[in-house]
């Protein structure tokens, strides 16, 4: 289990409270199979009266689970999109994602093996 939080007020005129969880939990389901549920969480909280920027929100990308939702996080530029716009991601400032996968390792046979196995 991952818990972070940054701070920012000490000086400056930005202040906020960003929290994130990242959970994970592996267990063996038969031989060479392992199950995996994934929960990842956070939220950005503004503390006193100066506005959140845009610039702190959560940027996830690839990091978020595969089977989370479409979130705020999906939101992206298209002010003057025909302009050439890059379409960049507006971020957001809640999110959670969560998954259930199966892992395994890849075996590879090279050849007929009088074993009757693979290589992993």
């Amino acid at each position: 289990m991952d818990f972070k939080q940054d701070f920012a007020g000490v000086g400056g005129d930005v202040t906020y409270l960003k929290t994130a969880v990242d959970a994970k939990y592996y267990t063996p389901l038969v031989s060479d199979i392992i199950g995996l549920i994934h929960f990842q969480s956070g939220i950005l909280n503004q503390i006193g009266s100066n506005e959140l920027r845009m610039l702190d929100h959560f940027q996830m990308g690839p990091n978020l689970s595969a089977a989370s939702l479409p979130t705020a996080l999906d939101q992206r530029d298209i002010t003057y999109y025909g302009f050439g716009a890059t379409g960049d991601s507006l971020g957001g400032t809640k999110y959670w994602g969560a998954s259930a996968e199966l892992q395994m390792p890849f075996c590879f046979c090279q050849g007929s093996r009088p074993e009757g196995r693979c290589l992993c």
